[in-house]
């Protein structure tokens, strides 16, 4: 007696990993392969998924596997960096010129 597949097992099985970072901060939780968003060309897109201090960052990249998760691990690292308590505005007034101008 034949087998029967059904379409389930002909689906392409989520390639995930996951990533810790020293900084609990837009940790990366997962890059899986998936079906391209609608209107969408070709067949190697990626979802990946990165935890915030708000809520998950859910987004589509397209690429190979390595391009997508350098994309994302850049990504997550800018997040970290732009939310850091350290981080400046690039709009604030530079800390040495502010008492110049006042002074003029």
């Amino acid at each position: 007696m034949p087998s029967r597949k059904s379409a389930a097992s002909n689906a392409v099985a989520p390639v995930e990993e996951k990533t810790s970072t020293a900084d609990a901060n837009y940790e990366i939780v997962s890059v899986e392969k998936a079906q391209g968003p609608d209107g969408g060309r070709g067949d190697d897109w990626y979802r990946y998924v990165i935890n915030s201090p708000g809520s998950p960052i859910t987004g589509f990249r397209r690429g190979t596997r390595k391009e997508v998760m350098q994309y994302v691990r850049e990504y997550a690292e800018k997040l970290r960096v732009r939310t850091s308590p350290r981080a400046r505005s690039v709009w604030a007034p530079r800390r040495g010129n502010a008492g110049k101008a006042a002074a003029r």
